[in-house]
């Protein structure tokens, strides 16, 4: 593997717009997306090569791209190459890869490399941390970083020290020479043998003491699932701030309307693949719009067509639970996630084989949850998702089969794409 120079990393970086850069920064703090948060990290420190094709990015006028100025075509002023009509757009999904595979080989790097040491005084006013000066050499090959965490290790005599702790900032000081402060929390006691010998560092001109040895041993892994997940996100952040991601809520016949795929902006996706979407299942839904004190749907609309939609169920417990999300897009799913979070709402994912529960973005348990219903007899009824065990007997309707209700004949699941019930052939035969 080529491994350059710290030096060839001086000054170059992923440089990017304001919004580009406030939109990375909001996905990795709000969504904890581990891409948003490498490219956070090329785009602050100085290891993304200025030469590399994809560069100087921006947002674009289409939602699922970004634009950039290539090599070729650039300048040496920073204005003409991020506004330049020279720009070219490139697919999130499709950009953000060719960027993660140029850093993974760097950020993956395990190996050991010389550095110098020197106790800081000046500035180190915790008293239970230690500062350090790490002093690296125009020779050193430094590899990236991760979560400004460093492992260092060093020998005094026949002993071995390993010693952790956090990179607070780098600056350059003469001879194109490099230092990072290097700050050790007082837990770790092998610190205190860097002590030995070492004078207080100067601002101007400090001088390397303790030599020792860092060590990077990164094992980070971003899949396509990864920048798959981040591409949609940053779908959904972009049309949400435009004013495409507003969450609407309808009740009673409404449903019936939002479910006909003759509303529907395009058939496609989850949504077009609904089994509830036909002219022939209107008269399935009255189970929805006779129980408007529980029941409700979510929809998203775009020049006043759907595009996505979720039941939002109100819980005998009180909580608001929203059920699975139809989407033509599936970074449209975030949208919707994101309006379970901001109102506290409990929601599921879309898988059908592995169905799983979050609230606050946190996966919770699955429990048996448990929705009244007062009217509840009816001629037909919708494939349900989650809630598809519905109590005859008293009108409950539930997520779960479990104790008695394993052996309830007055349970109806409702699971069928035609309008009854799994158990309707048997019912008619007790006739």
């Amino acid at each position: 593997m080529v491994v350059k120079r710290y030096l060839d990393f001086i000054n170059e970086t992923l440089m990017v717009s304001l919004s580009f850069r406030e939109v990375v920064e909001c996905l990795a703090k709000k969504n904890n997306n581990k891409v948003a948060e490498l490219l956070s990290m090329l785009i602050y420190n100085d290891f993304y090569d200025d030469d590399e094709n994809i560069n100087y990015v921006g947002l674009d006028k289409e939602v699922n791209m970004f634009s950039y100025l290539p090599k070729r075509r650039r300048t040496t002023n920073y204005d003409d190459n991020m506004y330049s009509d020279l720009r070219v757009a490139i697919r999130v999904g499709r950009g953000v890869k060719q960027i993660v595979d140029k850093v993974l080989p760097m950020v993956n790097f395990k190996g050991d490399f010389n550095i110098t040491i020197q106790k800081y005084i000046r500035g180190a006013t915790n008293r239970d941390t230690e500062n350090f000066i790490l002093f690296l050499d125009k020779e050193t090959q430094l590899l990236f970083k991760h979560n400004n965490i460093l492992k260092i290790k060093t020998t005094i005599g026949d002993e071995e020290v390993n010693i952790e702790g956090c990179i607070n900032s780098r600056y350059s000081y003469h001879d194109g020479h490099s230092a990072y402060l290097f700050t050790v929390d007082d837990q770790t006691d092998s610190y205190k043998i860097l002590n030995k010998n070492t004078t207080s560092a100067s601002n101007d001109h400090p001088t390397p003491d303790e030599p020792a040895t860092i060590e990077l041993t990164n094992d980070i892994k971003i899949t396509a699932a990864d920048i798959e997940a981040f591409a949609n996100e940053y779908v959904s952040f972009i049309r949400q701030n435009k004013g495409e991601g507003e969450i609407e809520e309808v009740k009673s016949w409404h449903i019936r309307k939002w479910y006909d795929s003759v509303n529907y902006k395009s058939r496609i996706g989850k949504l077009g693949n609904s089994c509830m979407s036909g002219e022939d299942c209107q008269e399935f839904f009255d189970i929805y719009t006779a129980n408007t004190e529980v029941v409700s749907l979510l929809i998203l609309k775009r020049d006043n067509a759907l595009v996505g939609r979720a039941l939002l169920w109100k819980l005998d417990n009180g909580e608001m639970f929203m059920d699975r999300i139809y989407t033509s897009f599936d970074s449209d799913d975030n949208i919707f996630i994101n309006y379970a979070i901001k109102n506290g709402y409990m929601y599921r994912n879309t898988s059908t084989s592995n169905p799983k529960y979050y609230k606050d973005g946190k996966e919770v348990p699955i429990e048996k949850l448990t929705i009244k219903l007062y009217n509840y007899d009816f001629d037909y009824y919708p494939y349900m998702d989650t809630f598809m065990f519905l109590n005859m007997k008293n009108g409950i309707l539930s997520n779960q089969r479990v104790g008695e209700d394993i052996y309830d004949a007055n349970i109806r699941t409702l699971h069928s794409t035609d309008g009854k019930w799994n158990e309707y052939e048997d019912d008619e035969d007790d006739y």
